[in-house]
């Protein structure tokens, strides 16, 4: 078993002073998930989506996380959610410079 990546988009009028508040606290949250290692927010501002990348230990905490946002409420900024786990070639990924030994220490 390797890293999973987690990809969420979504579609977001990005009203910052509704929703930015909300997203650092969530932001300050995410070491609190077990088997979480990092997460980048994406934001196309033009294209009114965003989303995120999220680093897992391994597709159980991947997925097990997936599992608890099934039943989430998320702030009415967002609509259109997707979430796609797929798992990191880590060889490749070593080679193109990902810091996935950083990662796992």
């Amino acid at each position: 078993m390797g890293f999973v990546i987690a990809q969420v988009n979504y579609d977001s009028d990005f009203q910052d002073g509704v929703a930015r508040p909300d997203k650092i606290k969530t932001a300050e949250k995410r070491t609190e998930i077990p088997g979480f290692l990092w997460k980048i927010w994406l934001r196309d501002e033009n294209a009114k989506r965003g989303g995120g990348l999220f680093l897992f230990k391994d597709r159980p905490s991947a997925e097990a996380w997936l599992a608890a946002r099934a039943n989430q409420t998320f702030h009415s900024a967002y609509s259109n959610i997707t979430v796609e786990l797929f798992d990191v070639d880590e060889e490749l990924s070593r080679v193109s410079q990902a810091p996935l030994d950083a990662a796992a220490a």
